[in-house]
């Protein structure tokens, strides 16, 4: 059950929120883009955990689904198809009686227990969180060359300057190797 929620956080930098929150009809796997066009809201004081608009217009966004991931989603449609909630309105990442995940439980029972298995949880080292997933991907977007105004697109940013102030580290590697390779070529030749 958890393993589609952490590739779908890993693979296209979904706020945690956002992905519980995505419903089948948010998945074009015909087109291979994902609609990000709500977020789950958490529950609170015996209220359910509910469906609700997006904070701000930019995180309105598509997210395009990398191979990897859309063959992930399309075993999890027919898996999820199987039990009944491949409906274009249930929660793409639903438990097995088809309400969204709690995120506590993606968290504890997903996330804490994949790096446990994985023996990725040295306590010497900084802790992996949901949100770590999303920053790996706008840093692994940065890396491969995309330029600023299409990660702060794709990672639903109000505004470049909040991406470029959150990944400055990226931009300054990326730009500080070119640099010095530059130079290197100049003097060796």
């Amino acid at each position: 059950m958890y393993r589609p929620a952490l590739a779908v956080l890993a693979y296209t930098g979904l706020r945690a929120s956002e992905a519980l929150g995505l419903i089948w009809d948010d998945i074009d796997l015909k087109e291979g883009v994902i609609h990000v066009q709500a977020q789950l809201e958490r529950p609170r004081s015996g209220k359910p955990a509910l469906r609700r608009k997006l904070k701000t217009p930019a995180a309105n966004r598509l997210i395009p689904i990398p191979t990897r991931l859309h063959q992930i989603l399309r075993q999890h449609k027919q898996d999820r198809f199987a039990h009944g909630y491949a409906g274009g309105g249930y929660y793409v990442l639903g438990t097995a009686t088809g309400s969204p995940i709690r995120h506590d439980n993606l968290r504890a029972r997903g996330l804490q227990a994949a790096l446990t298995k994985a023996g990725l949880t040295d306590q010497g080292k900084k802790p992996v969180t949901l949100h770590t997933l999303r920053h790996g991907y706008g840093s692994l977007l940065i890396r491969a060359g995309d330029d600023i105004a299409n990660v702060s697109r794709r990672l639903g940013h109000a505004n470049p300057s909040i991406t470029l102030s959150t990944y400055t580290h990226e931009t300054n590697e990326q730009q500080t190797l070119a640099e010095t390779r530059q130079l290197l070529d100049a003097i060796i030749g």
